[in-house]
């Protein structure tokens, strides 16, 4: 029995970035973050493109090596942190290179898109659906729904919407659950 191939087109969400990212670097965006210092501010002084460190951003929050800020990715107060408790974030920071020299966030994440989903992607998108709601139509993790909004965003195929990425009708308990991922 022959399988029949899906003849749509295939897209890779954000593929222009560069996801490769050094222990230093990685040191450098936990001093930004607890600084308090903006995702621009920070990207600038990396002399990264301010998506790739959102996304790092993302990663090291869902991994818990991040705080939740109060003003989230914008201009934060200083967190005040031991300087021990610093030293010990930084060197478990280790264990994600495995055997590699460079990081890669979210390596294990799907990047590519049939072009239908893009475009049903964008109807709900424009329908205030939530990233969370989308996630599960999709059957996908809700950072891939939400590098999709970053990289539709950048192409200006979607714009900005009352509510953000949860959009105006968002629960609750879609805020808490997002809240513990950003």
């Amino acid at each position: 029995m022959k399988m029949a191939a899906r003849a749509d087109r295939l897209e890779i969400a954000l593929d222009n970035l560069n996801y490769e990212w050094s222990y230093v670097q990685l040191c450098k965006v936990i001093d930004y973050w607890y600084d308090g210092k903006s995702l621009y501010d920070a990207a600038d002084l990396l002399k990264r493109n301010p998506d790739e460190l959102l996304i790092l951003i993302v990663d090291l929050a869902k991994r818990t090596i991040l705080p939740h800020r109060r003003n989230g990715i914008g201009p934060n107060e200083r967190i005040c942190i031991f300087p021990s408790r610093m030293k010990a974030k930084k060197n478990g920071l280790r264990q994600l290179f495995d055997d590699s020299p460079v990081y890669i966030p979210f390596l294990d994440n799907n990047f590519i898109w049939y072009n239908s989903d893009i475009l049903r992607f964008r109807a709900l998108w424009n329908n205030g659906q939530s990233i969370i709601k989308m996630a599960k139509v999709f059957k996908r993790e809700i950072e891939e729904v939400l590098f999709l909004v970053i990289d539709q965003g950048n192409k200006e195929m979607i714009r900005p919407r009352n509510g953000g990425l949860l959009g105006a009708e968002a629960s609750e308990n879609e805020k808490r659950q997002f809240r513990l991922i950003v």
